[in-house]
């Protein structure tokens, strides 16, 4: 590549006549030696491959238990993937390990009891347009900013060097957690009784195809919801004078869009998709309209 040709002497390195080592047939020394392949994307890459097949295995005796430990993981399994193309497209300078870590927890802990509880209480309904925005997506989009809000408070330190793209990002790691923790629960539900009526082994597989996509949607949809509720909730903290009445902003427009998708006239039609397309496009301008720098921290 830097100049002349060197001419093939025949013998590899090492001495040998052989054209191929032992090693090169049998890579069990570089398992051992290369540090490249214990790094964390080779192990992600080796988990992403032989997770899924655990949860097939787990549906081949579909007990109670087996099927809520397939749930999780098929519930965890692609919100991390989502999380990993996330964090590619959107590239949040100023949000750390540990910041994440606590958004997700908090998620975790919080939102499907404060969602459920909030529904309960206004009598969820997706019958009409209305309620399904003020009793169904007002009540997950609030669930979804509590765990943001908590985040920004206790690392309210670094709100001078912090950009709404950061708290996008963290907005939609909540809605991660709640896209998949909601995406579980239809699973189990849905499925648990199938199971108990003696629906099992390659039947049970065929129609839990019907739920996966469940696994795959739910996440990425609340995903979106939620980080555009984090840019709000960024431009009222790193906006100049912390203008916090645009917060409520982002929720409502997040609510619209939740409460559009599960609106019943729209949700099992081709209109549908053009709810989640103008969420996602809405999701990836603020990702781009966030990435300025808020003047203080300039100065």
């Amino acid at each position: 590549m830097g100049g002349g040709y060197i001419p093939n002497s025949g013998r590899p390195p090492g001495g040998h006549n052989s054209p191929f080592s032992f090693a090169s047939l049998v890579p069990v020394r570089h398992w051992a030696r290369d540090p490249a392949l214990r790094s964390w994307p080779v192990l992600l890459l080796i988990a992403l491959v032989c997770v899924p097949p655990i949860a097939v295995l787990l549906l081949n005796e579909p007990t109670q238990t087996h099927l809520d430990d397939a749930a999780w993981i098929y519930a965890y399994y692609f919100a991390v993937a989502w999380l990993l193309l996330l964090g590619v497209v959107v590239r949040p300078q100023h949000v750390s390990r540990s910041m994440l870590a606590t958004v997700a927890v908090i998620s975790a802990v919080t939102q499907v009891p404060i969602a459920l509880w909030l529904e309960t209480e206004l009598h969820s309904s997706s019958g009409n347009i209305f309620a399904s925005i003020f009793t169904i997506g007002i009540p997950e989009e609030l669930a979804k900013a509590i765990p943001v809000l908590i985040v920004a408070w206790i690392w309210r330190q670094r709100w001078a060097t912090q950009t709404p793209r950061d708290y996008l990002f963290l907005g939609s790691v909540s809605g991660l957690v709640f896209g998949a923790v909601e995406a579980e629960r239809y699973f189990t539900v849905g499925l648990g009784s199938v199971s108990n009526a003696a629906v099992n082994g390659a039947a049970l597989q065929d129609l839990t195809i019907q739920y996966v996509w469940r696994f795959l949607t739910d996440p990425i949809s609340h995903a979106c919801w939620a980080g555009i509720t984090g840019y709000f909730i960024g431009l009222a903290i790193t906006g100049p004078g912390h203008r916090y009445l645009v917060g409520p902003v982002g929720i409502g427009i997040a609510a619209i869009l939740h409460g559009l998708n599960d609106w019943n006239p729209i949700n099992p039609h081709p209109a549908w998709v053009i709810v989640i397309l103008i969420s996602v496009l809405l999701f990836l301008g603020y990702a781009r309209a966030g990435a300025w720098m808020p003047p203080q921290a300039m100065a």
